[in-house]
């Protein structure tokens, strides 16, 4: 980016100095068209009344002159036209080529924040794992079994003495015992 602000700097300074010439030109220019109209208005006013033809002659050489100088300027202005442009198209480009590179650089920082912060939050989700595996490791042993069972094993014990008979076998041997006692009724 810095080799894009230096071409950048340079293309100004080339402009500025065309620009430079520029300015001369159309100061010379308008100088000249100046000087030209206020002497045509002086010489009017001045020799209205008499009229001498040396004078007149002195004053259309120094007029032709003046006209030369500004056609000159002119000129001169014409010519510097093309490398002005030449100059301000390099500047143009300089700066285009420097935003691009911005635009990059920006891009770039916005994928870095947004890969960094992913980075983070998963650096954070794992720190939250392992917190939590470590709080089960630690439940565990805290209620771990005096005779050196798991949790697991005591969980199934718990389970075993709390199973009740399948409701097959219930039901069987509540119709057992009702006939059972029909048939001792029967029977007294």
């Amino acid at each position: 980016m810095r080799v894009r602000k230096i071409k950048e700097d340079l293309a100004l300074r080339d402009l500025a100095k065309v620009m430079i010439r520029v300015n001369e030109q159309e100061a010379l220019k308008d100088q000249a068209v100046r000087l030209l109209s206020d002497e045509m208005n002086t010489f009017e006013s001045r020799y209205r009344d008499e009229f001498a033809i040396d004078l007149f002659q002195m004053y259309d050489l120094y007029l032709e002159r003046l006209n030369s100088e500004a056609d000159t300027a002119r000129a001169r202005l014409e010519e510097i036209r093309p490398e002005l442009e030449k100059e301000r198209a390099k500047l143009l480009e300089a700066r285009r080529n420097l935003r691009i590179v911005e635009i990059l650089k920006e891009n770039y920082r916005k994928r870095y924040d947004y890969e960094l912060r992913r980075h983070e939050k998963k650096q954070m989700d794992e720190a939250n794992m392992r917190r939590g595996e470590k709080k089960i490791t630690e439940y565990r042993h805290e209620f771990a079994r005096p005779d050196g069972s798991s949790e697991e094993q005591y969980l199934e014990e718990d389970t075993l003495d709390t199973e009740f008979p399948p409701a097959e076998k219930q039901k069987g041997d509540i119709v057992s015992e009702f006939l059972d006692s029909l048939k001792k009724g029967r029977k007294s």
